[in-house]
């Protein structure tokens, strides 16, 4: 896990052709790449964010 700050990155929407037309997400632009939102975790469920990165990834 990574956590950047509001300054590292530059926020931006990305359009995605799986929501349909017209349809976008919040995105982050960081070291020239494109980053969206999957899934959210409280930071109570810590390990069961890192446990399905592990899975997914």
């Amino acid at each position: 896990m990574h956590i950047l700050k509001a300054d590292q990155v530059q926020y931006c929407r990305v359009i995605s052709p799986d929501l349909g037309e017209g349809k976008t997400l919040p995105g982050v632009l960081y070291m020239d790449k494109l980053f969206f939102k999957v899934l959210s975790y409280h930071k109570d469920q810590v390990t069961k964010a890192i446990r399905y990165g592990r899975q997914a990834f």
